[in-house]
């Protein structure tokens, strides 16, 4: 049965008790407060039906406005996502800088070829008009003075482990991890996997991780990435079979609750070099993803998923590795490694660094290339996420002689 929370006071009155509690009393309260107020009435509107407000799509078929994305197979039998329209050195682990320059793959479909049962997509996606809901809104004023530095990274608590974790992903509420761990107790079948952790609130730790069904091999799979409507999971694998060394794929699923299927190879992004994603932007348009180039190490592209066009992000380019490109929710600034030392490109070293750039709106060029001394050791670090308050970034290094995540905040 439809129902308006807004024509029944009896549903909203706990909601707006709860919104005249003191919540704005400091320490972070303002921001606990929001969100349970946001959760209060998404509880609350569960009861409702929804048919009619956000529609998915088939498999193959793309809303003309605002729709949210599928997938399709194209004629090579690339998956390929549609994206909701416009609105030698160490760069962590397995990444090496290589001097040849990429070419487009042939696409394949069929997950057996690389040793899987699965077919590549397990269920077809919903029809238009399927029953779903949406995450209620996340509070929009940051809780932290983003112009401040970043205080010391400490690890990510509930993602450590005996063996190397590597890459990161979040949910917007930042309460569930993406991340790949090379750890052996939780029945991980390769090299580094593909596993996810939860957890209640942002200020308590992660609780055990479980491998994520379906999309792992006895190969490397690593540096998930998230959509922000959850429904598509991009990483990248050395698996063979279906491409030629590191390629990025993609796995999607119905709706947040469902496993993901398995996986096939993100039509038109990868070549026959290795090929590492990074990050989506807010919007859900683009990937950053690097791969080695020819006369360089490894530099930073941006691929749009609407029209599968590839650009190099130029803005940033040096002559040595960089990689692990992260943007800010507004599109502001963008973060990476890179092991470049100066400005003038006169020097490198052999682990990455952190740096970030700036710029007044999304469509101006990148200004204002700088390191984070703050994120930054002698050792190799890596960039894999910012919250979309700007005032926690994830980050991974092995400072402490084996790959780990770490998180920073800001005062």
């Amino acid at each position: 049965m439809a129902c308006d929370l807004r024509t029944v006071p009896a549903l909203v009155a706990p909601c707006e008790s709860l919104a005249r509690r003191p919540w704005d009393s400091g320490h972070g309260f303002a921001v606990v407060g929001a969100r349970l107020l946001a959760g209060c009435y998404f509880a609350l509107q569960l009861g409702c039906s929804v048919d009619d407000r956000h529609p998915l799509t088939a498999a193959g078929e793309i809303q003309s406005s605002g729709g949210t994305a599928g997938a399709s197979h194209s004629d090579d039998g690339a998956l390929a996502v549609n994206s909701p329209s416009p609105a030698g050195t160490d760069m962590g682990p397995g990444v090496a800088a290589n001097s040849s320059e990429g070419v487009p793959l042939p696409r394949l479909t069929d997950v057996s070829d690389a040793g899987m049962t699965s077919p590549m997509l397990t269920e077809p996606l919903p029809e238009a008009g399927s029953t779903t809901t949406t995450p209620p809104e996340l509070p929009t004023t940051a809780a932290c003075d983003t112009s401040r530095s970043f205080q010391a990274p400490v690890l990510v608590p509930g993602l450590t482990s005996t063996g190397g974790e590597y890459g990161l992903w979040l949910t917007p509420d930042e309460l569930t991890a993406y991340f790949a761990s090379t750890r052996r107790d939780l029945a991980g079948p390769g090299n580094y996997d593909l596993y996810r952790a939860q957890r209640s609130t942002i200020a308590e730790p992660f609780q055990q991780p479980s491998i994520v069904p379906l999309v792992n091999s006895e190969f490397v799979e690593r540096k998930a990435v998230l959509s922000a409507d959850g429904l598509q999971l991009f990483f990248s694998s050395d698996r063979p079979g279906l491409g030629t060394g590191e390629d990025i794929y993609v796995s999607v699923r119905p709706n947040p609750s469902s496993e993901f299927g398995a996986p096939g190879l993100l039509s038109g992004i990868n070549s026959d070099q290795a090929d590492l994603v990074h990050s989506i932007t807010k919007d859900g348009r683009y990937l950053y993803f690097d791969r080695p180039v020819a006369g360089a190490g490894r530099d930073i592209f941006l691929f749009d998923l609407t029209t599968a066009a590839t650009r190099p992000v130029t803005e940033i380019e040096s002559s040595y590795d960089d990689g692990h490109a992260l943007a800010s929710a507004d599109g502001l600034a963008v973060y990476w490694a890179t092991t470049r030392v100066s400005l003038d490109d006169s020097d490198g070293r052999a682990e990455s660094d952190i740096w970030s750039a700036r710029r007044a709106s999304p469509t101006d060029p990148l200004g204002n290339l700088t390191p984070v001394p703050e994120l930054n050791t002698s050792s190799a670090e890596t960039v894999h996420y910012l919250s979309e308050d700007g005032c926690r970034i994830y980050i991974g290094s092995d400072r402490s002689g084996r790959a780990q995540l770490y998180v920073a905040t800001r005062p």
